[in-house]
Order: C-alpha cells, then sequence, then structure tokens
C-alpha cells in the first residue's frame, strides 16, 4: 500500500514533515510549497502540492492527513504513529530508555531530493536536532546508572552517547574515568587511544589537554580498584566474636562420610542428591607445613549463608532464597565447612545488600546463631542469564571480605553455578586459619638480602632481560631458601631464558612453600604449577579465580593472557581473549616488555599496524633490547612495509644460535604471515650452518607462508626437492596441503601422494614429540590421518573409514593411544561432513582437549588445524555463527603450524560477521582474504571470487 509513498520522494518527504516538524501540529501550505517545490512558481508549487496531498490521502486514508482551512495542513495523531515523534515523546514523559530503544539513527539516512535545498538544510537541521536529544538522553541514562551502582550500564550508555557524537571529549573523558573506576584501565586507555587516532585521522588534531592528562592520571595510577561488581561485596563488617552456635539453631546436617572427587559435572535437577561436588582437597591437595610436612586436617567451621540480594524481574525473586539451602547443601556436602541450617537461617534472615549498610544489618543474624563464617551475595537475572556473587566474612575479625567467588551462566544451571561458588570460595581460603590479609613482599621473608634480589629481579623481568632476572631471584631464594615467591618468579624468568630445568625446579620449590604465601599468591603458585604439567584449564581456572580475588595483579592478567595465547587455539580460546587479558596486565604495570611483545605479535596478526609500531616504540623506550627489540622491530618492519628495516632485522637474526634465532624468526613469520615479506624471515633459518632440525622448520614455515598467500605449486615444488628435508618429511608434508579441508585435491594427485606414503619403508618408530625433523619415518597416526584425508580426496570413503577404524587398537603408550583416538575422530568427523551430517560431525568432535602428551602443538601438528577449522565450518553451517568465530579467532596458532588456513579463515570471518549484522568487520576480512590471494593460484579462484563477492553484495 505505501509502495506509492516510497516511490515518489516529493510524498515521502511531505508525510514525513507533517510527522517530525515541531510544533507538532498543522503547518502552512506556503511552508511546505516553499521547502518541496522552489523552482515552481506560486500556481504549479499549488497545484503540485495538491495532487500530493490527493495521492497520500489515497494511500494513507482521507482522515488521516486533514486540512485546517484552505492554508493548514496536519496528521491525526490517533490514526498514525511515527518513531521519531514517540522518541520526542518519550523523552518528554521522562522515558529515557524507552525514547532510546526508538532511536535507531540519524533520521531518514541516505534520503535526498534534487533541486530541494531548503528541504535538505531542514533535514539536516532536524538530524542534528534529534541526534542532540539521544545524546543528551544517553548522558543522563549513563549518569542514572552510575549513581545506582550499575556501572556496566553506565559505561554502555556513555559509549552509546559516544556512538551518535564521535568526537565529543566529554563523552570519550566519562567513558575513560567510568571504565577507570570500575578497573577496567586497559579498557579506559584503549579508549583514549582509539579516539585519538580517530581525530588525528579525521582532523590531524590531537586530544585536549584535558583529556590528555586524564589518560597520564590513569595510566601511572598504582593500584586498581575492583571493579563495581565486586566492590559491593569488598565493604568491610565488623563481626562479634566467634563462639558455638546458640543453643536454639538446629544442627546442621552431617557431612558426608565420603568426599566425592571435584568435577564440573552436576546433576541435571537440583534435587537429586547424587549430584557431583567439590572436593577442594583433591584439587589443593594435602595442606603442607614450612618444612613441607603434611599438615594435621583442619577441622569444619560453621557458615552462616545469608538470604541473597537478587536483582531482576519478580519472577525470579525467589532465588534470593533458594540459594541459601543450595549454597548450604553445597557446603556441607564437601565437609570442609558447616553449613547452619538453611530454614532456622530463613526464619529470621533477609537479603542483605553486601554493603556497608547491609553488613551492617548482618549484625542480627549473627548475633544469634554465632556463626564463624558469614556469607552475603548478590544474584544478577536477566531473562535467561543469571550471574552470582558472592563474598565470605569472617566475624572473628573487622576485615573486609576474606574470599570471593563470582559464576555466570543459564538459570537452569543454577546446580553447576552453586557448586563452583563453593569450589572458588573453599579454594581460595582455607577455612581454619587466621583470618588472610594480602601480604607485602617484606613480610615473605626475613631476610633483607633476599628481598633486595628480589626488587631487582622484578625490575629485570618486567624490563625483558630475562636472563638477569633469573639470576636476581636466584641470589633471593640462595638467601632464603623458603621464599616461594621469589621461586615462582624464578620459574617464569628461567622460562622466557629458555633454562627450563631450572623452571621446572623452581615451581617445584614455590609448591614446597605455597604456604608462606598469602591465599591470592597460593593461587598464583597453583596456577602456574598447572600450567606447567600440561593441565591448561585447570590453570586457567584458578588464574580466573585469583582475579576475582584481587583484579589488581599485573602477573596474574599476564599469566592469564599467557594461557589464553599459548594453550587457547586447542582449547577455543581466542586470540581477542589473550590480547584483553594482556592488556589489563599492562594497564597495572606500564613498562612490562614480556606483555608488550605479546601485544605487538596479536596486533600484527589483526592488522592493527599503529599498535605494532607504538608497542615497539614504547617498549624501545623502556629499554628493551636483545631478542625482543629485535622481534618487535621485525614486526613492526613487516606489517609497515619497510624493506630496507625489514632486511636489517633478517640479517640481525641470521647472525644469532639456532634456539634464540628460532624464537624470533618463528613469532615474525607467524604473527606477520599475511604479510609477503615474512618468507623471507623464515627463510633465515634455513641458511647453511644450521642445525638440520631448525633448517627442516624453516622450510615447513617457509611451505606454509608460500601456501598462505596462494602458490600451492610452488610449496609442493619446493618440499619435493628440498636437500634440508628428509624424504619421509618431504612427502608428509606434501601430502599434509593436498589434505587441506577447503582443497579441490584432483584426485590423482590424491592417489599419487597415497601411494608415496604406502611405499615409505620407515628407518625407525617415532613417537609424537620426539626429533622427527631429523629422522625418515613418519608418526602412525599422523600417517594414518594422510592415508584417510587422501583417501576421501580421491573419492575412496570406504578406505578412509578404514584406516579410521584401524587407530586404536595397538599395543602402544597411553600417549600414544590417546593420539590415535583423536585421530581416529577427526577422520570420522570429516566423513560425516562430506555426507551433510554436521551436527553428528561436531558431537563425533567431542568437547576439545589439550593434546596428547600435554604439550603445546609444533609444526607438525596440522591434524590440530583441521580439527579446529573443522568446528568453525559445522558451526557456521549449523547457523552459530558467533560460535563458529570463536573457533575461527583461534588462527593462528603460535606453533605456526596453521598458518595455510589464514585465507579461509579470513572469509570464514567475514561471513560470521556478516551473519551477525557487523558489515565493516566483515568488509575488513574478506578485504583480507583477497589481498593475501592477490596473485594465487588458479585453483584459489574460487575462495577470492567467493571473497570479492560477498564484498561486493555488502550494502
Amino acid at each position: 500500500m505505501l509502495h506509492s509513498v516510497l516511490a515518489q520522494p516529493k510524498r515521502q518527504a511531505l508525510l514525513a514533515y507533517l510527522a517530525i516538524a515541531v510544533p507538532r501540529g498543522y503547518h502552512r501550505r506556503d511552508t511546505i510549497v516553499g521547502l518541496l517545490w522552489p523552482d515552481r512558481d506560486d500556481e504549479r508549487a499549488r497545484a503540485s502540492l495538491s495532487k500530493a496531498v490527493s495521492q497520500l490521502r489515497q494511500t494513507i486514508g482521507a482522515d488521516t492527513l486533514l486540512s485546517r482551512g484552505h492554508a493548514e495542513l496536519g496528521l491525526d495523531w490517533h490514526r498514525i504513529w511515527c518513531d521519531a515523534a514517540g522518541f520526542e515523546d518519550a523523552l518528554d514523559r521522562g522515558a529515557l530508555a524507552e525514547a532510546m530503544a526508538l532511536y535507531q539513527g540519524d533520521l531518514l539516512p541516505g534520503f535526498y531530493i534534487e533541486e530541494t535545498s531548503d528541504f535538505e538544510q531542514w533535514l539536516e537541521r532536524e538530524r542534528a536536532r534529534l541526534r542532540g536529544r539521544a545524546v543528551q538522553a544517553s548522558r543522563l541514562l549513563s549518569e542514572r546508572e552510575e549513581v545506582a551502582g550499575h556501572f556496566d550500564e553506565a559505561i554502555r550508555w556513555a559509549r552509546r552517547a559516544a556512538t551518535l557524537e564521535p568526537f565529543d571529549e566529554a563523552i570519550v573523558r566519562r567513558i575513560m574515568t567510568l571504565l577507570d573506576t570500575s578497573a577496567d584501565r586497559a579498557g579506559a586507555l584503549r579508549t583514549y587511544e582509539e579516539f585519538s587516532t580517530r581525530l588525528r585521522s579525521e582532523f590531524e588534531a590531537e586530544p585536549a589537554a584535558e583529556t590528555v592528562a586524564l589518560m597520564d592520571a590513569i595510566r601511572e595510577r598504582a593500584t586498581i580498584a575492583p571493579p563495581p561488581r565486586l566492590a559491593a561485596l569488598t565493604s568491610e563488617i565488623a563481626l562479634p566474636a566467634a563462639s558455638s552456635p546458640a543453643p536454639s539453631i538446629a544442627p546442621a546436617a552431617a557431612p558426608h562420610a565420603a568426599r566425592l572427587s571435584r568435577s564440573r559435572v552436576v546433576a541435571l535437577t537440583i534435587g537429586i542428591a547424587a549430584a557431583v561436588l567439590v572436593a577442594v582437597w583433591l584439587i589443593r591437595g594435602p595442606r603442607l607445613s614450612a618444612s613441607g610436612e603434611v599438615a594435621p586436617t583442619i577441622p569444619t567451621a560453621p557458615v552462616a549463608v545469608l538470604p541473597f540480594v537478587v536483582d531482576g524481574s519478580p519472577t525470579v525473586a525467589h532465588l534470593g532464597d533458594d540459594m541459601v539451602s543450595l549454597l548450604a547443601d553445597r557446603f556441607d556436602r564437601d565437609g570442609s565447612m558447616r553449613a547452619l541450617d538453611p530454614q532456622s537461617i530463613l526464619k529470621v534472615g533477609r537479603a542483605f545488600t553486601p554493603d556497608a549498610a547491609g553488613a551492617e544489618g548482618a549484625r542480627s543474624v549473627v548475633a544469634r546463631f554465632r556463626p564463624r563464617f558469614v556469607l552475603l551475595g548478590r544474584v544478577a537475572a536477566r531473562g535467561d542469564s543469571v550471574r552470582i556473587n558472592a563474598a565470605l566474612f569472617d566475624s572473628a575479625t573487622s576485615l573486609g571480605p576474606i574470599a570471593r567467588a563470582e559464576a555466570a551462566g543459564r538459570s537452569d544451571d543454577l546446580a553447576q553455578l552453586t557448586d563452583e561458588i563453593v569450589w572458588q570460595i573453599l579454594a581460595t581460603q582455607p577455612t581454619g586459619a587466621a583470618p588472610q590479609h594480602p601480604l607485602s613482599t617484606a613480610e615473605l621473608t626475613p631476610s633483607l638480602v633476599a628481598l633486595r634480589a628480589f626488587l631487582a629481579g622484578d625490575r629485570e623481568l618486567a624490563a625483558g632481560r630475562f636472563a638477569d632476572a633469573a639470576k636476581a631471584y636466584k641470589t633471593a631464594v640462595d638467601a632464603d631458601t623458603t621464599f616461594a615467591l621469589a621461586y615462582l618468579n624464578l620459574s617464569r624468568a628461567a622460562n622466557w631464558a629458555d633454562d627450563y630445568t631450572m623452571s621446572d625446579f623452581a615451581m617445584q620449590r614455590a609448591m614446597r612453600y605455597i604456604d608462606r604465601l598469602a591465599p591470592v599468591d597460593r593461587l598464583r603458585v597453583r596456577a602456574a604449577a598447572a600450567y606447567a604439567r600440561g593441565d591448561p584449564i585447570e590453570a586457567e581456572r584458578l588464574t580466573r579465580l585469583g582475579l576475582i580475588n584481587d583484579v589488581g595483579q599485573a602477573d596474574a592478567w599476564y599469566e592469564l593472557g599467557e594461557l589464553r595465547f599459548h594453550w587457547g587455539p586447542v582449547l577455543g580460546w581466542t586470540i581477542p581473549e589473550a590480547r584483553e587479558a594482556y592488556e589489563q596486565s599492562l594497564a597495572i604495570s606500564v613498562t612490562d616488555v614480556g606483555t608488550m611483545v605479546h601485544l605487538a605479535r596479536i596486533a600484527a596478526a589483526e592488522g592493527r599496524v599503529s599498535a605494532v609500531d607504538s608497542l615497539t616504540r614504547r617498549a624501545i623506550a623502556a629499554g628493551v633490547d636483545g631478542p625482543q627489540a629485535l622481534e618487535l622491530r621485525g614486526l613492526r618492519a613487516n606489517v609497515m612495509g619497510d624493506a630496507v628495516e625489514a632486511e636489517r632485522v633478517n640479517a640481525a637474526i641470521a647472525r644469532l644460535d639456532d634456539n634464540t634465532a628460532y624464537s624470533v624468526a618463528a613469532m615474525i613469520a607467524v604473527y606477520a604471515a599475511e604479510q609477503p615479506s615474512a618468507r623471507a624471515t623464515a627463510a633465515t633459518l634455513t641458511r647453511a650452518g644450521r642445525a638440520p632440525f631448525m633448517r627442516a622448520i624453516g622450510t615447513i614455515i617457509d611451505a606454509e607462508l608460500t601456501v598462505a598467500h596462494g602458490h600451492t605449486a610452488d610449496a609442493m615444488s619446493t618440499l619435493a626437492s628440498s636437500t634440508t628435508l628428509t624424504p619421509a618429511r618431504s612427502i608428509e608434508y606434501r601430502a599434509a596441503i593436498a589434505c587441506l579441508p577447503f582443497r579441490a585435491t584432483p584426485p590423482a594427485e590424491a592417489l599419487s601422494l597415497r601411494g608415496e606414503l604406502l611405499a615409505l619403508h620407515d628407518e625407525g618408530m617415532i613417537g609424537p614429540y620426539s626429533d622427527q625433523l631429523a629422522v625418515n619415518s613418519i608418526y602412525p597416526p599422523r600417517r594414518a590421518y594422510l592415508l584417510a584425508m587422501l583417501s576421501i580426496k580421491a573419492g575412496d570413503v570406504t578406505g578412509a573409514a578404514h584406516y579410521a577404524d584401524q587407530l586404536g587398537h595397538g599395543n602402544v603408550t597411553q600417549t600414544d593411544h590417546e593420539y590415535e583416538l583423536a585421530t581416529a575422530k577427526l577422520i570420522r568427523a570429516e566423513l560425516l561432513h562430506r555426507r551433510g551430517e554436521s551436527a553428528q560431525a561436531l558431537a563425533m568432535l567431542g568437547p576439545p582437549s589439550e593434546l596428547p602428551g600435554r604439550v603445546l602443538p609444533s609444526a607438525l601438528n596440522y591434524p590440530s588445524a583441521h580439527d579446529r577449522y573443522l568446528r568453525a565450518e559445522l558451526l557456521q553451517e549449523l547457523g552459530r555463527p558467533a560460535d563458529a568465530m570463536r573457533w575461527y579467532q583461534t588462527f593462528p596458532d603460535p606453533g605456526g603450524y596453521d598458518l595455510m588456513y589464514l585465507a579461509p579463515v579470513d572469509v570464514g570471518i567475514g561471513e560470521a560477521y556478516e551473519r551477525m549484522g557487523n558489515r565493516d568487520a566483515a568488509r575488513a576480512s574478506y578485504r583480507r582474504a583477497i589481498a593475501l590471494l592477490a596473485d594465487g593460484d588458479a585453483e584459489w579462484s574460487a575462495l577470492a571470487a567467493r571473497a570479492r563477492l560477498r564484498l561486493e553484495k555488502l550494502p
């Protein structure tokens, strides 16, 4: 019905003017004629208006477009509604959130009528006026949410205002201040950097002095306040001294006689008594005394779980009381704490806000029940999602919370979430110990010599002089052999300095003297030990728990970044998640070189050239030298296209010893892989004089980069003629390229390579992690993978299934057995995918896990790249672009075995962004893929054309 209106711009303009122009009501025909028909004489212009009015009345109804006499026109607001008018009506009523829900952008974007300059000026004024009202409403909403203590919402509304007025520095400063107040200093500084970059790009100007001063103040601040969602749990509470429970209290249920092993799996129904629960002793291990002996078991202590405050609709108010019963049950089942009877607590207790006022109100409950510990908390419920925050107080002290916990998930996962809360509370705070508080470094050692050496080590570690840092920490532990924190930092410094024996020794000693540390530092030690033994999931969990309890730990943020950076790809943790953790660390410790190096790698991979340049300048200004400085210079030269500097860096790498050269060249090649110049850096590993295994690694990385840029034939030719690879390795990697899941490998080529693999006689059995590059053999599970995938390419699905069936039955080591089972699942998942059974294929892959043997992947872990890419593709096919995006964003891995996937991954990311409505990000991803394949072989033309077509179709 409205087609006739939309097809005629003048009619649409007339209707828009009558609906939007203020003051609302009737508008003179003379004014309308002058706006819409300024080039016609009065008689013809009025005739045009009359015709437009007549046609509009036929479309929207004669009773909708009204006349008042012969001079004025207006609309019947009982019969028509306009979002712009509704927006202003809501603002006038004070319903700001309702108004902003209606404001979806500029008025009539893209609308244009030729030869109507007056109408265009009126429309532009209206756009600016409505946008100004939207900005003001966003500011007011932000201020209201800040006053209410809802900082996440305050930031959201401030960002909305900034979206509407991107160059308003007052708004930028407000966002920075809110982020700083909520402990997200990295976010505050990132906001400044993004704004200053836009300002320079658009206007060649710099931020105002007031904005720069705010940025400097945030950057130089020495400490970080807890974020608002945790700040509510940190209010001090003064509670009476502990004593036995009052006689009127019903006895608490006896703890279970048997301690169940900790698991994240819980019963489907809250009432099932056999739900799997946490056993902190198994996580923490037996408690050690200072001498290293097992300490006596601590008796259980009574805890009162008070009703939680609930933020959400009235339909979820019951969660406040539910938490009392659920958490009491879980404390009792664990046995480390004895929960007071929840029914007795509910009869006299009520929800106390976890702040100073709420803590004061909790005194009445404490005075009656006399618990040793009190748990206060908050449940925030939004739709199907809930977030639980809890804080444990010790009634024997007036200090603030001694432990904090946080969990989030779906509302029907309450059993699992309460398990997580109890585990975090008990894992953080030993339940019978004296009140804990953060210990100063001076309290951790009685030796002045040890203290001075420890502080010197900290300075060297932050400056990136890792060997010197390890030497200083070694002096500290020699002076005080029980200095646990020095052992922890020695382990980190020695690892960076490639002294893995010392790193392992220091970690063992840190664990031995862990009880000399404050609770949060104990979590760091336990997390580092889990990392060292190849248990990244537990390490990540413990590290996050430490940050829940002390968000200002730069080292903990760095360690979280390390986990997500190095282990993330195989576990589905994304590169942006690693970046966020490193940014938090750098916001606290502004000159830490290790953090800057990692951030520069990520920025190079993401194509953020200015960030690479800025980080390199900061690191060099901070005094970084040696291999770290060389890597930063190489990353910057490659992404900035500075061929002269890149050549200088490559010449310097060529003079380094093998291990150091690899640590520098491989990182440049991996994270600047989308630059053609990265191949020259990889070539520094293949020069004469290098060890054979190093030359082999360099050849493989070069082949990966060659394929990444669409030159498959060149890569195949180089591998076939290589003198740096054994025949087995040449055949293996040519087969790996042919097996790429996105490659349309000709059947004849697949059959030929399969024949070469079958004809190869191994010179000796090798394991998955031995020196494979120098041996003329192929690890059997990888050979089976290659044979199966080549069979699929050749159309022999029966043969592929046969190779999968052969895996997992031999008399092999546990690591080999795990590797065979994982390989068989990947083959079967690919077969299911080929049959169009995406859901079944995803189920076959199962949840992600560490590689067999619990080691990080190396250059020959190409099946792992296939696994990750297949997960992303299956999720994309199943209509889950956000989940697919997570797997796409795990590329590239620091191991450098997945560079051949870069162009298909960029296309996948673009399609996922497009489905999620982020067109700008989609465009950027498609352009990266097109640039990578700019002069690629003909076999890549279909993928390049796909990226170009999707780019062209984006509006």
